[in-house]
This record gives structure tokens, C-alpha cells and sequence, in this order.
């Protein structure tokens, strides 16, 4: 054989090995992003603060599928397909119930799992009809964090200690950060409060504020020509100089209001999920202080 036909023969044995290599390798990666851990517990929850409250509880043991996308709001919301298929193999949904969120029941029907509404574990503001949002009052949290430990344990007994341990401490964490919150509420220039949308009472009741008026009756359903002259008699009677919005919902009817009464806008969030509330305990701070601010 001439050095010129060795060098192809050992080019071409070079070469065959080396796809071969990358066939196999190829082949591993594969196999590792195909093939999921089959004991793993995975849960859905259907807006960020939940999520999160579950997720201290589950720690590193389960995995939280988010369900409404931060920034978007529980009364607007669609499944897309994408996401139907995302969420069709989660063991539990953890909701908040009254209806704020019952589109879970659609991701139920994907992945046959069962429903667990949070509001039965604590005690609603009732007058005529629940509000729902009960999870802007950390005291009401704190009553159901080992609830959600015992449900975790349902779907995955084997860590039950751990989901107990965990629950535990993050109830001394959460009760420290009410008593934070508690004190900064101590340098709010008011406490009489005139809010977007009617999802502040659980708040206002654990840090002794009153919500005097609400700008929209529901999420979307604008102000009446009446109920706007009854704000602005709240404004003059409580010498209101701030008006909250929340981020999920348009504000567009809001800037009218403002203008005329010379107030401030506000913003307080009762989702989170973004920017420097990217925790459960973020939102009741950044909340706490944007009624504290002068």
C-alpha cells in the first residue's frame, strides 16, 4: 500500500470511529432528557403565592408546576394546550376555591387529579358572598401550611416527616415575617385605604387598616357614575392621597378618577411572581411597605 492510500485507510478508521462516538454519546444524552425519575411527585397550584407556600412545604421532594403565568390575572385566565399537556401527569392541584380559580377543574379533567381547595382550611370573610382572597392575610397562611404537609404525605408517604419538618419551619418564619410586616405597617402615613379591586379585607384585618372604597365592584366592571361620587366624598372625608391599582388588572378608569382628585396611584399586588416579589414572604413585604411609604 503507498503512504497515500495508509493515510486515507487510517483517516477513514479514524473517522468511522469518531461517529460512532458521537452516535453513542448522543445516545446517553438522550436516553438522560427522555427518560424522567418515574418516583418523582409532581403537584400543580394554581397562582404564584400558592406555589410557593407549597413549595416551602414540598422543599426539594416535589416538583410545583405553576399554573397562571406571573404578571397574568385567576379572572382572565385560558389553558392553552401547551400548557394542558405540561400539567397533564401532576398527582394533586392546590387551589384556592370560591371560584377565583376554577379552571382548575380543566387541568383536572387532563390529569385526573384531585382538586385540594385551600379555603376550607381556614375561616372566610363572609358577607353574602366569600372572598376568596384569604391568602393575603399571613395569619390565615400560617393555618393552613400543615394541611398542605398532610396532603403532600397523601401522594407521597414516604416523606411525610420530612413535609411535617418542613412545615414547621416555615410557619416560625412566617410568623416572624407577620410580625415584621406588623411593624412596618406601624409608619403608614394612613389606614384608611381606597383599593382597585375588592381583594384587600384578609389584609386590612390582620394589620388593623380599613378599606374604605373600592374603585371596580369586580374585576373589569367599571365604576358607576354614582359610586365615583361616593369615592370622591371618601377621598375628602379620610383625606385619602393614594389610590391603589394591582398589576394584573387595566387601570385605564382608574386615570381619570386620579387626575380629577389630585391623588396618587399606588400599586398593590396580590399574585406576585415577578421582579422583587418572587416569593410568597416578597409580596407581603413589598405590599407592607407600598402602604407604609409617605
Amino acid at each position: 500500500m503507498t503512504d497515500v492510500g495508509h493515510k486515507r485507510a487510517i483517516g477513514f478508521v479514524l473517522g468511522l470511529i469518531m461517529v460512532v462516538l458521537i452516535i453513542v454519546i448522543a445516545g446517553a444524552v438522550s436516553s438522560r432528557v427522555i427518560e424522567p425519575p418515574s418516583d418523582r411527585v409532581s403537584v400543580a397550584a394554581t397562582i404564584f403565592p400558592v406555589a410557593d407556600i407549597v413549595s416551602q412545604v414540598a422543599g426539594d421532594l416535589v416538583d410545583v408546576e405553576l399554573i397562571l403565568d406571573p404578571g397574568a390575572s385567576p379572572h382572565t385566565f385560558e389553558l392553552t394546550p401547551r400548557k394542558a399537556t405540561r400539567l397533564s401527569n401532576v398527582d394533586r392541584i392546590f387551589a384556592i376555591g370560591q371560584g377565583v380559580d376554577a379552571w382548575a377543574m380543566q387541568v383536572a379533567s387532563i390529569s385526573d387529579a384531585d382538586v385540594v381547595e385551600l379555603d376550607q382550611y381556614t375561616t372566610l370573610i363572609c358577607e353574602g358572598t366569600c372572598d376568596p382572597h384569604f391568602w393575603l392575610s399571613i395569619p390565615r397562611v400560617i393555618e393552613l401550611v400543615d394541611d398542605i404537609a398532610i396532603e403532600l404525605a397523601t401522594i407521597d408517604p414516604d416523606h411525610a416527616d420530612t413535609f411535617t419538618k418542613n412545615a414547621k419551619n416555615y410557619i416560625a418564619e412566617l410568623t416572624d415575617v407577620h410580625r415584621t410586616v406588623d411593624n412596618i405597617m406601624l409608619d403608614a402615613p394612613s389606614r384608611d385605604l381606597i383599593v382597585f379591586h375588592d381583594s384587600w379585607n384578609y389584609f386590612a384585618e390582620a394589620y388593623g387598616l380599613k378599606i374604605r372604597g373600592t374603585f371596580e365592584p369586580s374585576p373589569g366592571r367599571e365604576p358607576s357614575p354614582k359610586s365615583l361620587a361616593e369615592l370622591e366624598d371618601l377621598v375628602t372625608e379620610y383625606s385619602i392621597n393614594r389610590v391603589y391599582k394591582e398589576p394584573q388588572l387595566s387601570d385605564k378608569t382608574l386615570e381619570p378618577f386620579v387626575n380629577d382628585q389630585d391623588v396618587e396611584i399606588g400599586i398593590l399586588d396580590p399574585l406576585g411572581g415577578v421582579e422583587d416579589r418572587t416569593s410568597y414572604i416578597d409580596l407581603m413585604i413589598y405590599n407592607a411597605h407600598a402602604i407604609a411609604a409617605p
